[in-house]
């Protein structure tokens, strides 16, 4: 009897562990939502400007804090108050007064709107095919768009399955606000990407020359290989 109720104790435990992190993960899942809809649609100044990728992190801190629904809904109030008073959460269906942010008196203004043309907001990876855009606003309408790429195509043919290594001499220029990057990736044959690399994690940011090296494994099935150099922001690379 008493390895039996040790047994069912375990499993009790165990399954109440499992219960308490899925609720992480669906606090998680909620954050990130309320994330997206924030950051890509509401149009306040604060909202432009807010370095979301710090408060991606910050807000996911915060949330894992939360112990039930009622301190979720707090904390989501608290985080996203500052940039968006217009968004509330609550269990319940709230009627916000929306005259309580407008000016009283709106024949000098225009109303103010995120438009997108699929994203280019914040992506890292530009492509003029996309963009993001704050109608009527004064501020600049998408900071990442200071975005420059050199790139270099070589056939992979007769590198399979042997080790690359990209080797450069390189600085920023004096004033540069922003990061150079060199980068290598491998596309396959099966539609999928090999090894990649951008230096996401460790830019370019001296204005001292210095030499940077990605050294990476050229796949059996690699179709194509690019390799260059790519800048973020308002700076020139040498």
């Amino acid at each position: 009897m008493k390895k039996t109720m040790t047994l069912v104790c375990a499993i009790l435990f165990v399954s109440a562990s499992h219960s308490q992190q899925q609720e992480k993960i669906n606090y998680l899942k909620t954050f990130a939502k309320a994330y997206g809809y924030v950051k890509y649609f509401h149009p306040s100044d604060e909202a432009s400007e807010t370095d979301w990728n710090s408060f991606a992190a910050f807000g996911a801190h915060e949330i894992l804090k939360c112990q039930n629904q009622t301190e979720v809904i707090a904390t989501l109030n608290n985080l996203f108050q500052p940039m968006a008073p217009s968004v509330i959460f609550s269990n319940t269906k709230q009627n916000y007064d929306i005259r309580a942010i407008t000016p009283s008196n709106t024949e000098s203004y225009e109303p103010i709107y995120w438009q997108h043309k699929g994203v280019s907001k914040d992506m890292i990876h530009q492509d003029q095919r996309y963009s993001s855009i704050r109608v009527n606003s004064y501020n600049e309408i998408d900071e990442s768009r200071g975005f420059g790429s050199l790139t270099l195509s070589i056939d992979p043919e007769k590198y399979k399955g042997k080790e690359i290594k990209y080797t450069g001499w390189v600085k920023l220029k004096e004033g540069s606000e922003g990061s150079g990057h060199l980068w290598v990736r491998v596309d396959k044959s099966d539609k999928t990407v090999g090894f990649f690399e951008n230096m996401l994690y460790n830019p370019i940011t001296s204005t001292e020359w210095n030499e940077y090296e990605i050294i990476g494994e050229i796949d059996d099935l690699a179709s194509e290989l690019f390799m260059g150099a790519l800048l973020i922001g308002d700076c020139t690379l040498f």
